[in-house]
């Protein structure tokens, strides 16, 4: 694909008015030391697509102390971007079969690719409820569980030229609109952005906070310690797009190579505190996962691919502070080092224009790294 970059063009303008409520239902009854019902209202309208209206319905319910429930219903939306709006065309030179012509192999045929000022927002139902669990019994503990279910319709892509062709001859006079022929001959495909796929993410939101102060654990020990967790499990990542095929659905939950999407990512640290000076150990976890969750043994068998498995990794990283108390402006200084194991990131296939074999939105490509300095509040 290149391009012949021109300069990008647009604007919109859009009005909201909004409402919202806290409803408390209950307190100190038998049935729910607290009830509370949350509702949010938001009604916005798009100079590009006119208005759309977004809602949520929340609850939070506390029988007892230690535990409270919470869940929350709500209709959101995403608006098109100046890019997806207005971005100029990204050119290819794709080889096409045209059923018009008795399946004529069309090859060299100018595919465009830009935006679209007809675009209207992505809309998404999303479903979440959870808890929170601080018992009494352990004083500093808290733990929380999140399920979530966000379903995405008119999500924003761009269709396959050779998909837009089919579509047409299938009789949708909307794809037809969206090629140009010189004497029955397919010359150029256009394939702006659209209103075109459906997405359902669903998994888990994972957290653990525990804070002790060591003294209360043993006289004879010092300052405090603190541990905190927090992880993300996706179950499912499906995207749902029309292609000449047929409806296509493909989950990539797990999948790195194309989605850069994990079924797993953590977070940990535990830290330790003792008058101005502060230790903290921390960690992030990748989870495993594959290059291309659609590859099948066909893939290994015509030697396409080697490997379809990603290894997980975890980093390790060390901070020391130190706050130099009553000075001016409470200067902390810090000492940090980022990967501390030195891992070497796994290898993710790219293509030969990328530079980085790997995925740098999940991976560190700098190896280990020192940093040194202060900070100063005002």
């Amino acid at each position: 694909m290149t391009n012949n970059p021109k300069p990008l063009k647009g604007r919109y303008d859009d009005f909201e008015s909004y409402v919202e409520a806290l409803v408390p239902l209950a307190r100190d009854e038998w049935y729910a030391k607290s009830l509370d019902l949350n509702l949010a209202g938001r009604l916005t309208d798009y100079s590009t697509s006119g208005p759309v209206e977004t809602y949520k319905i929340g609850a939070t319910y506390q029988p007892i102390d230690d535990l409270r429930l919470r869940a929350t219903e709500s209709h959101d939306i995403r608006a098109p971007n100046i890019s997806e709006l207005f971005s100029g065309s990204a050119q290819s030179r794709p080889t096409i079969i045209d059923p018009e012509n008795n399946n004529e192999t069309v090859s060299g045929v100018l595919s465009l690719r830009y935006g679209n000022p007809n675009l209207v927002p992505e809309n998404a139902n999303t479903t979440t409820f959870g808890f929170v669990y601080q018992p009494s019994w352990l004083e500093g503990l808290t733990a929380s569980v999140d399920y979530y279910n966000i379903g995405i319709h008119g999500e924003i892509a761009q269709p396959a030229p050779q998909d837009v062709v089919t579509f047409c001859f299938e009789g949708n006079s909307s794809y037809c609109n969206l090629i140009t022929r010189q004497n029955g001959q397919i010359v150029t495909i256009d394939t702006p952005s659209l209103n075109l796929a459906k997405t359902l993410t669903r998994g888990d939101d994972l957290e653990i906070d525990y804070r002790t102060d060591l003294a209360d654990i043993s006289p004879a020990l010092d300052g405090s310690i603190s541990f905190r967790a927090m992880g993300t499990y996706v179950a499912k990542q499906t995207t749902t797009t029309p292609t000449a095929a047929g409806i296509v659905t493909v989950n990539r939950a797990g999948d790195i190579g194309t989605s850069s999407q994990p079924r797993w990512v953590a977070i940990d640290s535990v830290s330790y505190q003792k008058g101005p000076a502060t230790v903290t150990v921390s960690g992030r976890y990748v989870g495993a996962g594959v290059y291309n969750s659609t590859y099948n043994n066909s893939n290994y068998n015509t030697g396409y691919i080697d490997d379809n498995n990603i290894p997980a990794i975890y980093y390790v990283n060390f901070t020391a502070e130190y706050l130099l108390q009553g000075v001016f402006a409470a200067p902390k200084l810090f000492f940090n080092i980022e990967n501390l194991l030195d891992q070497t990131p796994p290898p993710v296939p790219g293509t030969n224009f990328e530079q980085l074999q790997t995925d740098p939105a999940l991976y560190d490509i700098e190896g280990r790294a020192f940093t040194i300095g202060v900070r100063f509040n005002y």
